[in-house]
C-alpha cells in the first residue's frame, strides 16, 4: 500500500489499518494495489519474489499479473513482498451469525419461510458490474458478505415457474408462432401474455397459442398469483438471500482466457485468428460448499380477500410453491454469471428447512 496516491499522514494511517479492515467489499473497491509501475504509469502492482540460478529475486508485476496475484486465493503462491487480499482472514464471526440472526427474525416475523441451499459449484455474482478491477463480486456494503439479491432470485424461482408451465402446454425452446409479418419465439409469447393480460382474457389469449389442461391452468393462476402481472403485484416477495455459513465464506481465484480479443472489441469485424493474443482475466468466486439462505415473504394485503383457514392455506400454498421452483432454478439453470460454463449452481440435496410454518 506504499504507493498509494495519498497526503503522507492519510497513507501512513491506512498502511497502519488496513489489514484490518473486516469489509472484503470495501477492500476491493477502495484498496487495491495501485502504484507506479516503474514506467511512469500508475497501474496495479505487486512484488513476487522468484527463484533465479539459487538465488531469491524480487520482480515487479503490473496490470493483470498484479491483479491474479493479489487476488489469489493459494497460500502457496503467496509471497511476503506484497500480500494477498485473501492472506488475512478478515470476516467477524460475529457480526456474520448476527447478520443472519437479524435475517431470520425479519423473514420469521413476516411470517415468512426459509430455506439453506449448499453451493455444488463455484458462484460469482455481479461479474459485469462496472468496477475498478474490471471484475466484481455482489458483497453487501455493511458486512462485505457474499448475497444475492432479492430480484436476481425471484427472475430465477419466475424462470423455473416459466418452464414448467411450458412443459405442461407442451412447448419447447425452440417452438415458434408467426404474429403479423414476425416469428417469434412461442415461450417468449407467453411469457409475454402472462405479464400483460388482463385476467378476463388470459385463458382464452393462451388457448390461442396452445390447448391448456386443467394442470396448466393451475400452474398459470399460481404463476400470476406469486409473481403478479401489470395489472397487480406479486403475492410473494423474494428478499435478499445471505451467506448463512458459520465459518467465514471461502472464495476461489478463477481466470477466464478470451483468445479472440479483436474480434470481440471489434463487434465480429475482424475475423477469429489464431495470432490474436490471449487475455487472461482473473476474478474472484464463491467456492463451492459455502450455504445460503433464501427467504420469501407474503404480501399480506394480496391475502385478505381470503378468510380464516382459506387465507391460511392459500397462503402457506402461496410460499411453498414459490420456494419449490426456486430451489429447482438454483439447482437446474444456475444463478448469477456464467452459468452457461457451469458456474452459480447448488445441490438441491443440500436444501434444508430454517423457517417453516
Amino acid at each position: 500500500m506504499t504507493n498509494q496516491a495519498l497526503p503522507q499522514r492519510s497513507r501512513q494511517m491506512l498502511e497502519n489499518y488496513v489489514d484490518r479492515c473486516q469489509n472484503l467489499g470495501l477492500i476491493l473497491d477502495k484498496y487495491a494495489p495501485w502504484g507506479d509501475d516503474g514506467h511512469g504509469n500508475w497501474d496495479l502492482t505487486m512484488r513476487s519474489t522468484v527463484r533465479r540460478r539459487g538465488q531469491n529475486q524480487v520482480q515487479t508485476l503490473t496490470g493483470g499479473e498484479a491483479k491474479g496475484l493479489w487476488l489469489s486465493t493459494n497460500r502457496r503462491a503467496l509471497n511476503n513482498e506484497s500480500p494477498s487480499v485473501f492472506e488475512i482472514d478478515r470476516t467477524d464471526t460475529d457480526l456474520l451469525q448476527a447478520n443472519i440472526e437479524r435475517w431470520g427474525i425479519m423473514v420469521r416475523e413476516s411470517d415468512g419461510i426459509a430455506f439453506t441451499m449448499t453451493t455444488a459449484e463455484r458462484l460469482v455474482a455481479g461479474l459485469g458490474a462496472s468496477h475498478v478491477l474490471e471484475t466484481a463480486l455482489t458483497l453487501e456494503r455493511n458486512t462485505g458478505l457474499p448475497y444475492l439479491p432479492g430480484s436476481t432470485v425471484k427472475g430465477l424461482a419466475r424462470a423455473w415457474g416459466l418452464i414448467e408451465i411450458a412443459a405442461q402446454l407442451k412447448v419447447t425452446l425452440d417452438d415458434s408462432i408467426v404474429i403479423g409479418k414476425d416469428e417469434k419465439n412461442l415461450l417468449n409469447v407467453i411469457a409475454e401474455t402472462l405479464i400483460a393480460e388482463p385476467t378476463e382474457t388470459l385463458f382464452q389469449s393462451i388457448e390461442k397459442l396452445r390447448p391448456v389442461s386443467e394442470d396448466a391452468e393451475a400452474l398459470i393462476q399460481w404463476f400470476r398469483f406469486i409473481f403478479g402481472w401489470q395489472g397487480e403485484a406479486g403475492a410473494v416477495c423474494f428478499v435478499d438471500a445471505k451467506y448463512a455459513g458459520e465459518r467465514p465464506p471461502r472464495y476461489a481465484a478463477d481466470v477466464m482466457t478470451p483468445h479472440y480479443i479483436n474480434y470481440y472489441t471489434e463487434n465480429g469485424s475482424k475475423p477469429p485468428t489464431d495470432d490474436d493474443n490471449p487475455n487472461p482475466v482473473s476474478f474472484i468466486t464463491v467456492e463451492r460448499g459455502n450455504m445460503f439462505a433464501f427467504g420469501l415473504i407474503p404480501r399480506l394485503s394480496a391475502f385478505i380477500i381470503f378468510e380464516g383457514e382459506v387465507r391460511e392455506n392459500r397462503l402457506i400454498t402461496a410460499l411453498d410453491v414459490a420456494a419449490d421452483w426456486l430451489s429447482k432454478g438454483l439447482a437446474q439453470l444456475g444463478v448469477g454469471s456464467k452459468t452457461s460454463a457451469g458456474y452459480g449452481f447448488f445441490s438441491r440435496k443440500s436444501l434444508n428447512v430454517v423457517i417453516g410454518r
